[in-house]
């Protein structure tokens, strides 16, 4: 059993299979094995530059990421639920399909980020900067955005069902909070 201090780092790859001689005349079974998963679940990456990195399907369940740099990092389709990524620095990394339930991502930014059909449920994005983010058919159910700035950002059929947000709330030009069936929260607690 490992700590959150001891992360499981490892990749994960298909072995082929030992090679079998084909009757002549057929084609060889394609023997290549599926490119590597990056697993680093509960891993402690506070403060580290991963800028520009593939991390497409990685595995970044429980992992903390906060105060980190992420910029134009390659996150499609990767798994982070329930990681911290408070301060961390995403501008412009793309993360479409991407997996972020329940993180916690306070002061992230993540401007100009690719988002599409992300899953940010229960996730809290208070006093994030989410300018210019492309947020298109994300799941923003349940997902804190009070004080968070989303100027420019773009929330075509984003589904922000019981989004919690503020007054200092920055939304696009032209967006009507009111519609979407926002939880009003006090600033006060």
């Amino acid at each position: 059993m490992q700590s959150r201090n001891e992360p499981s780092i490892r990749s994960q790859t298909n072995s082929p299979q030992r090679k079998q001689k084909a009757p002549a005349g057929t084609r060889q079974p394609n023997t290549q094995s599926k490119p590597q998963q990056i697993v680093l679940q509960n891993a402690e990456l506070m403060q580290q530059t991963l800028a520009g990195l593939d991390l497409r399907q990685a595995d970044l369940r429980g992992a903390n990421l906060n105060w980190s740099n992420l910029t134009l990092a390659d996150l499609r389709g990767a798994n982070l639920t329930g990681a911290t990524i408070l301060g961390s620095v995403l501008r412009g990394a793309s993360l479409p399909d991407a997996d972020l339930q329940q993180v916690n991502g306070c002061g992230a930014d993540l401007r100009k980020a690719d988002m599409q059909r992300v899953d940010l449920r229960s996730a809290n994005l208070a006093w994030a900067d989410l300018r210019d983010a492309d947020l298109a058919d994300a799941d923003l159910r349940g997902v804190n955005l009070a004080w968070a700035n989303l100027r420019g950002a773009n929330l075509r059929n984003a589904n922000l069902e019981q989004a919690r947000c503020n007054r200092q709330t920055e939304w696009p030009t032209g967006f009507a909070p009111e519609a979407y069936g926002l939880i009003w929260i006090s600033e006060v607690a």
